[in-house]
């Protein structure tokens, strides 16, 4: 195959980079806070929650509970990350997307968009095939990039969060949700986090 072939071939993931770019329009910078964001610091809390729920669920919650608790390091984990790598005075200098409501950090829309369009199966190759398809259209700014990975984070809790609300009304996160959230969710919201 010639070079100039190769580059005229292209992933569904990449032509679904190259679509969001083209339709997202940006803003400036500050972006709206995100709630799950400012509440970052209430769901360990949350996730304890999660976690005794999950100790004797319903039959018909087995399999997400299972997952929880196979993965609430996971979980942890990701809280922590987001709660050290993203403070304020950073966020603030996050783009914007101008769409109804509030302006969320375009970072933000991508990564739900990102985490869709992958099948909730991030990789690195999956990762710079979407960010370079992306960038073809809308480059992105270098504070965009570095909090890439704690967008993939919070949109992940978001979306584990929308699930296990639904199991049950009693776990809902201490936090609402984005709009990006019912765009963005899987048949099972446990495969993403």
């Amino acid at each position: 195959m010639k070079p100039d072939e190769i580059q005229h071939q292209s992933s569904p993931l990449a032509e679904k980079a190259r679509a969001l770019a083209g339709s997202v329009r940006a803003g400036s910078p500050p972006p709206a806070p995100l709630d799950v964001l400012k509440n970052i610091e209430q769901l360990p809390q949350w996730l304890e929650r999660l976690r005794q729920f999950c100790t004797d669920p319903k039959p018909d919650q087995a399999r997400a509970a299972d997952w929880l608790l196979d993965n609430d390091y996971q979980v942890a984990r990701a809280i922590r990350e987001v709660r050290n790598d993203i403070p304020a005075d950073f966020y603030r200098r996050l783009h914007a997307v101008n769409e109804e409501g509030p302006a969320l950090p375009r970072v933000f829309a991508l990564a739900h968009e990102m985490l869709a369009a992958s099948g909730f199966q991030i990789t690195m190759p999956v990762l710079v095939d979407f960010l370079g398809a992306y960038q073809e259209i809308t480059p992105l700014t270098l504070a965009e990039l570095w909090a890439l990975p704690s967008m993939l984070r919070l949109a992940a809790l978001e979306i584990l969060a929308s699930g296990f609300n639904e199991l049950d009304q009693d776990l809902a996160p201490p936090f609402e949700l984005s709009r990006l959230v019912a765009q963005s969710r899987p048949p099972d919201p446990t495969s993403c986090v």
